[in-house]
Parts: structure tokens; sequence; C-alpha cells
């Protein structure tokens, strides 16, 4: 399993730097007087669009931050270096299966900030407390509150650093390419049809379990079971180097019934695994519709959310 070991930020910028250092390929993007200042500092919305998938959005980790608000009040708040999250990065990964693709920033409250920097590192850094790594970070050109990222087959953390005139925030995101992939083959009310394809020269296991999570208004929540006491076998299943199964069926009647109409999210867990008891734990998901009419529609059959839990 990969630990990440957290250090305390000993060495603080001063705020004043903190709102005006910025990277190379700093982009102001927002003109002073404009109107409907927010009450704290804004959240990233981060966008990633190909030319053979539908756009993947996700919310990126909010990090280091300070904000005065109109009325006189204000708060700093402080985080570990992106390459120290404890966490992962979770639901604030992008999926890159393409060549290339373009990302867009876009900030809550329609409040762009007056600049925004952006650098990245290879995630291979990730847990390091290395100075001269965390400090030398690889710069990216920023144009209008978006920039191009080519699929190199590395997985990499970009931190964001946005001013304003009444604070600042620094934001976190991965963007990981595709080496593994799952696809919905069949959907109906009862269960679903899915693959796995593994194009990369590493072995991970996957088993029986799987989460559904439904769209309710405006939030994600899991399935509610139809029954108290369930579980799911434990066995293992290889998923070799530079291969593809065949299509793994589900029903699952037996545990949430059938569905109604509405839409869906399918995900399974897959491990890496590095030696006994040494693990990492990726979460594929694949959103999918449930439609009104009794013809079921895929949602981005090409890509899927790649998360990362330890």
């Amino acid at each position: 399993m990969l630990y990440f070991k957290i250090k305390p930020l000993v060495i603080v910028v001063a705020v004043a730097v903190l709102m005006t250092a910025l990277f190379a390929g700093c982009e102001s993007g927002r003109a002073d007087g404009d109107s409907s200042v927010p009450q704290k500092t804004p959240l990233l919305d981060v966008s990633l669009s190909t030319s053979d998938s539908q756009n993947q959005r996700i919310q990126a980790a909010q990090l280091t931050n300070g904000w005065r608000s109109e009325d006189g009040s204000a708060y700093e708040a402080d985080s570990p270096h992106p390459l120290q999250m404890p966490e992962g990065y979770g639901e604030a990964t992008l999926f890159l299966s393409a060549a290339s693709g373009e990302i867009a920033l876009q900030f809550s409250d329609d409040y762009p900030p007056l600049s925004v920097s952006v650098q990245r590192w290879d995630a291979r850094h990730a847990g390091t407390d290395s100075a001269d790594v965390w400090e030398n970070g690889e710069q990216v050109a920023v144009s209008a509150n978006t920039f191009n990222i080519d699929n190199d087959g590395n997985d990499y953390i970009y931190e964001v650093h946005a001013n304003w005139e009444q604070g600042y925030s620094w934001y976190a995101f991965r963007v990981n390419a595709a080496e593994l992939t799952m696809h919905i083959d069949g959907i109906t009310a009862n269960g679903l049809s899915f693959s796995f394809e593994n194009t990369s020269a590493k072995q991970y296991i996957y088993g029986s379990g799987y989460s559904l999570i439904v769209r309710r208004n405006d939030s994600w929540d899991d399935v509610t079971p139809i029954i108290d006491n369930w579980g799911f076998t434990s066995e293992g299943y290889e998923l070799m180097p530079q291969s593809k199964t065949d299509a793994i069926s589900v029903d699952w009647t037996w545990l949430y019934g059938e569905l109604p109409n509405g839409n869906y999210k399918f995900q399974k867990e897959v491990l890496l695994v590095h030696s006994p008891g040494d693990y990492d734990t990726y979460v594929l998901e694949q959103p999918f519709e449930i439609s009104l009419s009794v013809d079921i529609d895929l949602i981005s059959p090409e890509w899927c959310e790649f998360s990362y839990s330890d």
C-alpha cells in the first residue's frame, strides 16, 4: 500500500508574496472592478476535452488559501504540499486516453482570478520530502485559463496558483494517462456487462465486488441495498499485462432490485500488488443512464474516471 508522509510546511511564504508571486506561464484572467465578490475563496472545476471522447469534469482539491471578505473578515488555511496529499487525489483525477487534450479551469461564483499559473510533477514523486523536487516543478503555459497536455504515458500531479484582489488559493489535481480502462458493454435495469483493458506492463487484481452510485438532485449517493446482511465473495482475478477481458456480467437484482430510470455510476476496485500486504488501490468508474424508454443509452463508453485510494 502506498502511504503519503505529511511533512509540516515549515517554509511559509508571506501572504503578500503569495498574492503576487507568479510562475512562468502566468495568465491574467479578469479586470478589476468586477461585482459579486464571493465571501470565500472560489472553488476550481477542471475539465478535460479530447478529440475522441466526451468531456471529463472534476473539482480540484483546494490547498493553502486565504481570503478577505467585503465585511472585513479574513482567514487563511494551510495544507500539505501537492506531492504529500495524505489521501491521494480520489475524484480529483482526470483520465487521459487520447494522444492529447485541453484542460480548462473554471472558478466558482463566476469570479475568475486576476492571475493564474500552473506547474506539475511526475506522480512518481508522490510522498517525497525533497525541497529540491517541491521547488522545481515543470512550468505549464496557460492561456485564457486553458492549457494543452500530451499523453506521454506518464501520470502527473498539477498545481494551480490563483490570485485575486481579496486573496489567493492553491489547487491540485491529477491527470493519469490511460493504461487501464473499463468499458460498459451493455445495460439493463437488472444488471450490466463490462470489460477491462490493460495496455500496461503491469499485472492487476480485481474481485467480484462493485459499487453503484445514483444521481439525486445535485449530488451522487450510494444506491441503497434492499437487504440488510450482504457481502461479495473474496476471490481475486488476474488482469494480465497487455490484455483485455471478455465481457463480465453483473446481476444486481439480489442486492439493489430493478433500478428505476436515472443517471448512475458503476465502480470497480482494482489492485496493483507490489508485494504481500503492499498494494495500491485504484477505482475505475463508468457513468451510465437508464432512460425513460425501453432503450438504454451508454454515456461515454470510451473513458472512465480513474481515482486513487490507499
